[in-house]
């Protein structure tokens, strides 16, 4: 009884495995729910930033007396640099009259 049990099982084993390469091209799906359409998220669009001025503060100004056409013009300064101060020249603003 053993022997044919062996056997048979020795046949049905066999048979499970020529049976196998004719059974390597079977699909199984499996669906759960209707097939709906599912939209892509909604885009997040950031506010535009707003513009915010920012606080008048003091601002320091450097006196313009002494400035002047390019040139620095010293209060008891010599303009033309003959060597005679302002004040005491004729023509302070000519350096060309030797």
């Amino acid at each position: 009884m053993k022997k044919i049990l062996g056997i048979s099982a020795g046949i049905l084993a066999g048979a499970l495995l020529l049976s196998a390469p004719a059974m390597a091209r079977v699909n199984v799906d499996v669906h759960l729910g209707a097939p709906v359409y599912v939209g892509p998220a909604p885009v997040y669009v950031a506010p535009r930033p707003v513009y915010v001025a920012p606080r008048p503060m003091p601002v320091y100004v450097h006196p313009h007396r002494y400035y002047h056409h390019k040139r620095y013009i010293r209060p008891r300064g010599d303009y033309d640099r003959d060597g005679v101060p302002n004040r005491f020249d004729r023509r302070p603003t000519n350096p060309y009259r030797y």
